[in-house]
């Protein structure tokens, strides 16, 4: 099940690092989102994304679903740890 979880988050990560770290601009047919990332040395433009009016609920929806999943399983995960035992080499 965490992989599946993870699985999701991955899908929905690149337009969630879009949303959360990049410059959103709205026009009459949706919005433009221009993403500048730096790695402590450089920086890179990435291409900017357009993202139509109904695209962009779905891909909120998809990024609420797939980051309350990956809490639920954090918990379950961080409720079964006291119990498991040390995988032996």
């Amino acid at each position: 099940m965490a992989e599946r979880r993870l699985d999701a988050w991955e899908r929905i990560y690149e337009t969630r690092a879009y949303l959360a770290h990049g410059q959103t601009r709205a026009r009459p047919d949706g919005i433009v989102i221009d993403l500048l990332t730096f790695d402590r040395k450089t920086e890179k433009r990435m291409p900017p994304k357009h993202i139509s009016q109904m695209n962009m609920l779905k891909a909120l929806a998809e990024i609420e679903q797939a980051q309350r999943l990956m809490h639920q399983q954090l918990g379950h995960i961080r409720a079964l740890a006291p119990a498991a035992k040390p995988l032996t080499p």
